[in-house]
């Protein structure tokens, strides 16, 4: 397999300002005999900045003005995995900038994200302390990375009014893909749920404020009170319920699918939980496409449906495997 080279390069200036230049390490010798510390203001405002930044490319120009003020390097660059390349550059009267830069890889967990290249004078080195402080800087830049390149995903799932409100059928499949390919690339497992009802809910997707009087009224509130705000709710038809889980394992949907079983026990009554089936698939598992995955969990709930007594299948690369949670099994043993 041979990796390309993206050579794309996005140059960036430093604008004149009042404020000080970055000085070379030969005028900072307080600094360097341990009086003063440039990290102890760098790092916090750069962590400060962060949190509260909203798109992925602040961070990386943030951290390309951090790693340039730690340094007082006349060069920095970011070589981000599939992106085009960052650089800010400014004039010095000091000298020019190494041909051979410092190389420091910006990783979340055991993805690399990118690299931070920074450039000194020549002749000059940058001390071991501020090598450290430049790590510190691109581990604090591949969390915010991480965060704000899932917020987008993250912001979709979250219901206008959590316990109220359903998304509409047609946003479920290029959400559904989208996540699919989300999950590859971070190498993540996606839990899907299809929950059965007994009864149709109303047209517009949502369920009264007031206190529910259907039984599938009910279970749309208990099922929206136990998922998490990141998991997304669709009405995928008039009797069905489609969740779908980032970052849930064939392990954890089942025991979110058990959960869900025994949040709509306690507000049904045995004859309408009866009548209540989910059916249950994860990514990769069981299907590696949306609508394969989609197909699937809705073939286990159709088994499940065929079950019976409040059923759960949970598919499996070579059978579909059933169960019930442990209240119905007391239940009908009684």
């Amino acid at each position: 397999m041979r990796a390309t080279i993206n050579t794309s390069t996005i140059m960036t200036q430093l604008p004149e300002s009042s404020e000080p230049k970055p000085k070379p390490f030969r005028h900072r010798w307080a600094e360097l005999l341990g009086l003063a510390t440039r990290s102890s203001l760098v790092l916090p405002r750069f962590l400060e900045a962060v949190g509260a930044s909203t798109q992925r490319d602040e961070v990386h120009t943030l951290l390309l003005r951090s790693a340039q003020a730690l340094t007082g390097a006349p060069r920095v660059e970011i070589r981000p995995v599939g992106g085009p390349n960052r650089v800010l550059q400014s004039r010095s009267l000091f000298g020019q900038a190494s041909e051979s830069p410092l190389q420091f890889p910006i990783r979340y967990r055991s993805d690399l994200l990118g690299t931070l290249l920074v450039s000194p004078f020549q002749g000059r080195r940058i001390p071991s302390s501020v090598r450290t402080d430049l790590e510190s800087l691109c581990a604090i830049a591949a969390i915010g990375d991480r965060l704000l390149g899932r917020e987008r995903h993250l912001r979709l799932s979250i219901p206008a009014d959590p316990g109220l409100v359903l998304h509409p059928n047609i946003f479920l499949l290029p959400h559904l893909r989208q996540l699919v390919l989300l999950a590859r690339r971070r190498r993540e497992p996606l839990g899907v749920l299809a929950i059965g009802l007994p009864d149709q809910l109303d047209e517009s997707g949502s369920a009264s404020q007031s206190i529910p009087d259907t039984a599938s009224d009910r279970i749309l509130h208990a099922v929206m009170g136990t998922l998490r705000e990141s998991d997304l709710v669709v009405q995928h038809d008039e009797r069905t319920l489609i969740a779908v889980l980032p970052n849930a394992s064939t392990d954890n949907t089942t025991v979110i699918a058990e959960t869900v079983a025994r949040s709509i026990l306690e507000v049904t009554d045995w004859d309408e939980f009866t009548r209540v089936a989910i059916g249950a698939a994860c990514s990769p598992d069981d299907a590696r496409e949306a609508d394969v995955l989609l197909d699937v969990v809705m073939d286990a709930l159709r088994r499940a449906r065929e079950e019976g007594l409040g059923q759960i299948v949970i598919a499996d690369r070579d059978a579909f495997i059933p169960r019930v949670v442990e209240e119905v099994r007391t239940s009908v043993a009684s």
